[in-house]
């Protein structure tokens, strides 16, 4: 999913997702991360690992998906030691 209005999706895509009962929405190359949650959505994006227009930096998230929850993490890398995470 890759979108450039205003909040990340359209009002298009938040029907649909509402129709067949989406609740998360993971989505990346925005340049920022982002968390929004509303009216029982939940879209998350990842800025990325090579250029990030945020204060979180270069990073990844680790998204772990179970029968009743999902729990999103994110991990920031060192800008002076890409191979580590802060």
């Amino acid at each position: 999913l890759f979108t450039h209005t205003v909040g990340g999706i359209s009002a298009r895509l938040i029907e649909m997702f509402a129709r067949y009962g989406v609740e998360y929405v993971l989505c990346g190359h925005t340049h920022t991360t982002t968390d929004v949650r509303g009216g029982g959505l939940h879209v998350y994006t990842v800025g990325g690992t090579a250029k990030v227009e945020d204060a979180l930096g270069c990073g990844y998230s680790i998204v772990t998906i179970t029968a009743t929850s999902v729990d999103i993490s994110y991990h920031q890398l060192d800008s002076d030691n890409p191979g580590n995470a802060i």
